[in-house]
Protein backbone atom coordinates (compact mmCIF):
# COMPACT_ATOMS: atom_id res chain seq x y z
CA UNK A 1 0.00 0.00 0.00
CA UNK A 2 2.91 2.37 0.74
CA UNK A 3 4.25 2.56 -2.81
CA UNK A 4 6.06 5.89 -3.09
CA UNK A 5 7.72 8.67 -1.11
CA UNK A 6 9.60 11.94 -1.62
CA UNK A 7 13.32 12.33 -0.84
CA UNK A 8 13.80 15.85 0.53
CA UNK A 9 17.15 16.30 2.28
CA UNK A 10 19.84 13.60 2.12
CA UNK A 11 18.44 10.12 2.69
CA UNK A 12 20.90 7.42 3.70
CA UNK A 13 21.57 4.07 2.08
CA UNK A 14 20.09 2.40 5.16
CA UNK A 15 16.85 4.36 4.76
CA UNK A 16 16.57 3.53 1.06
CA UNK A 17 17.21 -0.15 1.75
CA UNK A 18 14.54 -0.18 4.47
CA UNK A 19 12.04 1.45 2.12
CA UNK A 20 12.78 -1.18 -0.51
CA UNK A 21 12.23 -3.90 2.09
CA UNK A 22 8.83 -2.38 2.88
CA UNK A 23 7.81 -2.53 -0.78
CA UNK A 24 8.23 1.14 -1.71
CA UNK A 25 8.69 1.25 -5.48
CA UNK A 26 8.74 4.94 -6.45
CA UNK A 27 10.46 8.18 -5.51
CA UNK A 28 8.33 11.28 -6.07
CA UNK A 29 10.60 13.96 -7.49
CA UNK A 30 9.22 17.43 -6.78
CA UNK A 31 10.71 20.85 -7.70
CA UNK A 32 12.89 19.24 -10.38
CA UNK A 33 11.34 20.28 -13.69
CA UNK A 34 13.53 23.35 -14.10
CA UNK A 35 16.31 22.41 -11.70
CA UNK A 36 18.67 20.11 -13.58
CA UNK A 37 21.08 19.69 -10.67
CA UNK A 38 18.36 18.59 -8.26
CA UNK A 39 16.76 16.38 -10.90
CA UNK A 40 20.09 14.67 -11.64
CA UNK A 41 20.68 14.02 -7.94
CA UNK A 42 17.24 12.50 -7.33
CA UNK A 43 17.29 10.45 -10.52
CA UNK A 44 20.65 9.16 -9.30
CA UNK A 45 18.92 7.79 -6.20
CA UNK A 46 16.41 6.03 -8.44
CA UNK A 47 19.16 4.48 -10.54
CA UNK A 48 21.33 3.50 -7.58
CA UNK A 49 18.58 1.84 -5.54
CA UNK A 50 16.18 0.63 -8.24
CA UNK A 51 13.27 3.01 -7.69
CA UNK A 52 10.83 4.14 -10.39
CA UNK A 53 11.02 7.93 -10.83
CA UNK A 54 7.72 9.74 -10.24
CA UNK A 55 8.33 13.19 -11.71
CA UNK A 56 6.24 16.33 -11.14
CA UNK A 57 5.78 18.51 -14.24
CA UNK A 58 3.68 21.61 -14.94
CA UNK A 59 4.55 22.80 -11.45
CA UNK A 60 6.46 26.04 -12.00
CA UNK A 61 6.38 28.51 -14.84
CA UNK A 62 10.09 29.45 -14.97
CA UNK A 63 9.28 32.39 -17.22
CA UNK A 64 6.13 30.97 -18.79
CA UNK A 65 2.93 32.98 -18.63
CA UNK A 66 -0.55 31.66 -19.26
CA UNK A 67 -1.09 30.28 -21.77
CA UNK A 68 2.45 29.13 -22.55
CA UNK A 69 3.79 28.51 -26.04
CA UNK A 70 2.52 24.95 -26.15
CA UNK A 71 4.92 23.80 -28.87
CA UNK A 72 7.90 25.02 -26.84
CA UNK A 73 6.57 23.57 -23.61
CA UNK A 74 5.82 20.19 -25.16
CA UNK A 75 9.34 20.06 -26.59
CA UNK A 76 10.62 20.68 -23.07
CA UNK A 77 8.56 17.73 -21.78
CA UNK A 78 9.78 15.48 -24.60
CA UNK A 79 13.39 16.26 -23.65
CA UNK A 80 12.66 15.30 -20.04
CA UNK A 81 11.15 12.00 -21.21
CA UNK A 82 14.25 11.30 -23.29
CA UNK A 83 16.40 11.96 -20.22
CA UNK A 84 14.91 8.95 -18.40
CA UNK A 85 14.76 6.59 -21.37
CA UNK A 86 17.04 4.15 -19.51
CA UNK A 87 14.25 3.36 -17.02
CA UNK A 88 11.82 0.56 -17.85
CA UNK A 89 8.99 2.59 -16.33
CA UNK A 90 8.44 6.20 -15.30
CA UNK A 91 5.57 8.03 -13.59
CA UNK A 92 4.60 11.64 -14.35
CA UNK A 93 2.25 13.85 -12.34
CA UNK A 94 0.89 17.15 -13.69
CA UNK A 95 1.07 19.97 -11.16
CA UNK A 96 1.39 20.15 -7.41
CA UNK A 97 -1.43 21.86 -5.51
CA UNK A 98 -1.87 24.42 -8.28
CA UNK A 99 -5.58 24.70 -7.58
CA UNK A 100 -5.03 25.74 -3.97
CA UNK A 101 -3.65 29.12 -5.00
CA UNK A 102 -3.66 29.30 -8.78
CA UNK A 103 0.09 28.96 -9.05
CA UNK A 104 1.68 30.09 -12.29
CA UNK A 105 -1.40 29.25 -14.38
CA UNK A 106 -3.55 31.82 -12.55
CA UNK A 107 -1.46 33.94 -10.15
CA UNK A 108 -4.40 36.23 -9.30
CA UNK A 109 -6.53 33.33 -8.12
CA UNK A 110 -7.91 32.55 -4.74
CA UNK A 111 -8.31 28.93 -3.74
CA UNK A 112 -10.49 26.66 -5.87
CA UNK A 113 -11.98 29.06 -8.38
CA UNK A 114 -13.44 27.88 -11.68
CA UNK A 115 -10.95 29.73 -13.87
CA UNK A 116 -7.97 28.03 -12.25
CA UNK A 117 -9.68 24.66 -12.49
CA UNK A 118 -10.41 25.10 -16.20
CA UNK A 119 -6.86 26.24 -16.88
CA UNK A 120 -5.52 23.23 -15.02
CA UNK A 121 -7.65 20.92 -17.17
CA UNK A 122 -6.18 22.58 -20.26
CA UNK A 123 -2.66 22.14 -18.86
CA UNK A 124 -3.31 18.47 -18.20
CA UNK A 125 -4.80 17.89 -21.65
CA UNK A 126 -1.90 19.54 -23.48
CA UNK A 127 0.70 17.60 -21.49
CA UNK A 128 -1.22 14.34 -21.88
CA UNK A 129 -1.00 14.66 -25.64
CA UNK A 130 2.79 14.33 -25.33
CA UNK A 131 2.40 11.00 -23.52
CA UNK A 132 -0.05 9.33 -25.91
CA UNK A 133 1.39 6.01 -27.10
CA UNK A 134 4.25 6.01 -24.58
CA UNK A 135 3.50 2.67 -22.94
CA UNK A 136 6.40 2.76 -20.47
CA UNK A 137 4.98 5.87 -18.84
CA UNK A 138 2.16 6.40 -16.37
CA UNK A 139 0.56 9.84 -16.33
CA UNK A 140 -1.74 11.35 -13.74
CA UNK A 141 -2.85 14.66 -12.36
CA UNK A 142 -4.93 16.74 -9.91
CA UNK A 143 -2.46 16.63 -6.92
CA UNK A 144 -4.76 18.61 -4.65
CA UNK A 145 -7.31 17.86 -1.97
CA UNK A 146 -10.43 15.81 -2.65
CA UNK A 147 -13.06 18.13 -4.10
CA UNK A 148 -16.45 17.83 -5.86
CA UNK A 149 -14.80 18.87 -9.15
CA UNK A 150 -12.69 15.71 -9.05
CA UNK A 151 -15.38 13.69 -10.81
CA UNK A 152 -15.52 15.99 -13.83
CA UNK A 153 -11.73 16.01 -14.03
CA UNK A 154 -11.65 12.21 -14.10
CA UNK A 155 -14.09 12.17 -17.00
CA UNK A 156 -11.19 13.45 -19.10
CA UNK A 157 -9.63 10.03 -18.57
CA UNK A 158 -12.15 8.53 -20.97
CA UNK A 159 -10.71 10.69 -23.76
CA UNK A 160 -7.00 11.03 -23.05
CA UNK A 161 -4.25 9.23 -21.12
CA UNK A 162 -4.89 9.23 -17.36
CA UNK A 163 -3.43 6.34 -15.40
CA UNK A 164 -4.07 7.64 -11.88
CA UNK A 165 -5.28 10.66 -9.98
CA UNK A 166 -3.17 12.05 -7.15
CA UNK A 167 -4.87 13.43 -4.02
CA UNK A 168 -3.18 15.14 -1.07
CA UNK A 169 -4.70 14.42 2.32
CA UNK A 170 -3.20 14.93 5.74
CA UNK A 171 -6.34 14.07 7.66
CA UNK A 172 -7.38 17.59 8.54
CA UNK A 173 -9.55 20.19 6.83
CA UNK A 174 -11.89 17.53 5.48
CA UNK A 175 -13.61 14.76 7.36
CA UNK A 176 -13.02 11.14 6.45
CA UNK A 177 -16.60 10.84 5.20
CA UNK A 178 -16.18 13.86 2.90
CA UNK A 179 -13.02 12.49 1.30
CA UNK A 180 -14.37 8.95 0.98
CA UNK A 181 -17.60 10.25 -0.57
CA UNK A 182 -15.65 12.31 -3.09
CA UNK A 183 -13.45 9.35 -4.06
CA UNK A 184 -16.48 7.07 -4.33
CA UNK A 185 -18.31 9.46 -6.67
CA UNK A 186 -15.20 9.94 -8.76
CA UNK A 187 -14.73 6.21 -9.22
CA UNK A 188 -18.34 5.88 -10.31
CA UNK A 189 -17.52 7.98 -13.37
CA UNK A 190 -14.30 6.22 -14.29
CA UNK A 191 -12.46 3.66 -12.19
CA UNK A 192 -9.05 5.34 -12.37
CA UNK A 193 -6.71 4.41 -9.49
CA UNK A 194 -6.59 6.97 -6.67
CA UNK A 195 -3.17 7.58 -5.14
CA UNK A 196 -2.48 9.71 -2.08
CA UNK A 197 0.67 11.26 -3.53
CA UNK A 198 1.13 13.26 -0.32
CA UNK A 199 -0.04 12.25 3.14
CA UNK A 200 1.40 12.63 6.58
CA UNK A 201 1.54 13.31 10.27
CA UNK A 202 -1.66 14.59 11.83
CA UNK A 203 -3.09 15.19 15.27
CA UNK A 204 -6.83 14.74 14.75
CA UNK A 205 -7.87 16.30 18.06
CA UNK A 206 -11.57 16.60 17.28
CA UNK A 207 -12.01 12.93 16.38
CA UNK A 208 -9.94 11.16 19.01
CA UNK A 209 -10.00 13.22 22.24
CA UNK A 210 -9.15 10.11 24.27
CA UNK A 211 -5.75 9.94 22.57
CA UNK A 212 -3.17 12.60 23.24
CA UNK A 213 -0.35 14.05 21.18
CA UNK A 214 1.85 11.60 19.34
CA UNK A 215 -0.40 8.59 19.93
CA UNK A 216 -3.22 10.35 18.12
CA UNK A 217 -0.94 11.15 15.20
CA UNK A 218 0.16 7.52 15.01
CA UNK A 219 -3.43 6.32 15.25
CA UNK A 220 -4.40 8.48 12.28
CA UNK A 221 -1.68 7.16 9.99
CA UNK A 222 -2.15 3.56 11.12
CA UNK A 223 -5.86 3.88 10.37
CA UNK A 224 -5.11 5.40 6.96
CA UNK A 225 -2.93 2.43 6.04
CA UNK A 226 -5.43 -0.13 7.31
CA UNK A 227 -8.53 1.47 5.79
CA UNK A 228 -7.15 2.80 2.50
CA UNK A 229 -8.53 0.01 0.30
CA UNK A 230 -11.96 0.27 1.95
CA UNK A 231 -11.92 4.04 1.34
CA UNK A 232 -11.08 3.61 -2.37
CA UNK A 233 -7.40 4.57 -2.08
CA UNK A 234 -5.10 2.40 -4.17
CA UNK A 235 -1.65 3.68 -3.16
CA UNK A 236 -0.22 5.84 -0.36
CA UNK A 237 2.82 8.10 -0.47
CA UNK A 238 4.02 9.49 2.87
CA UNK A 239 5.16 13.07 2.30
CA UNK A 240 8.88 12.48 2.70
CA UNK A 241 11.60 10.15 3.83
CA UNK A 242 13.36 12.33 6.36
CA UNK A 243 13.64 15.68 8.08
CA UNK A 244 10.88 16.19 10.67
CA UNK A 245 7.57 14.72 11.89
CA UNK A 246 6.26 14.59 8.32
CA UNK A 247 9.04 12.14 7.46
CA UNK A 248 9.57 8.49 8.29
CA UNK A 249 12.77 9.43 10.11
CA UNK A 250 14.06 12.64 11.70
CA UNK A 251 17.42 13.59 13.18
CA UNK A 252 19.02 10.98 10.99
CA UNK A 253 17.96 7.72 12.64
CA UNK A 254 15.00 8.61 14.89
CA UNK A 255 11.77 6.94 13.78
CA UNK A 256 8.82 9.36 13.80
CA UNK A 257 5.27 8.50 14.87
CA UNK A 258 4.30 8.33 11.21
CA UNK A 259 7.34 6.19 10.52
CA UNK A 260 6.37 3.85 13.31
CA UNK A 261 2.95 3.38 11.70
CA UNK A 262 4.51 2.73 8.28
CA UNK A 263 7.18 0.31 9.44
CA UNK A 264 5.56 -1.40 12.42
CA UNK A 265 2.03 -1.50 11.19
CA UNK A 266 -1.18 -1.38 13.03
CA UNK A 267 -3.24 0.56 15.54
CA UNK A 268 -2.44 -2.01 18.23
CA UNK A 269 1.09 -0.60 18.52
CA UNK A 270 0.01 2.70 20.08
CA UNK A 271 1.80 2.05 23.38
CA UNK A 272 5.12 0.99 21.88
CA UNK A 273 8.00 3.42 21.53
CA UNK A 274 8.96 4.49 18.01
Amino acid sequence: MIKGITPVINPTAEQFNELKRLGVEKLRLINVEHDEQRRSKLLGYCRDYGFIPHIIIGQHSMGYTWPPDWDSYKTHIELMIDEVADFDQTVWEVGNEIMHNGGWINPDSNSWDAETYNRYKTLYWEIAEVFEGKDSTQLGGWASAAHPWLSSFLQMGTKIKMDFVGIHWYGYGQSISEVVSCISKAKTYNDIPVWLTESGYNSFWNLYPELQGSKQARYWYSMLIECAAEWGIDEIYPLKIEGDDYGIWKNGIELTEQGFAVICGNIGNLDANP
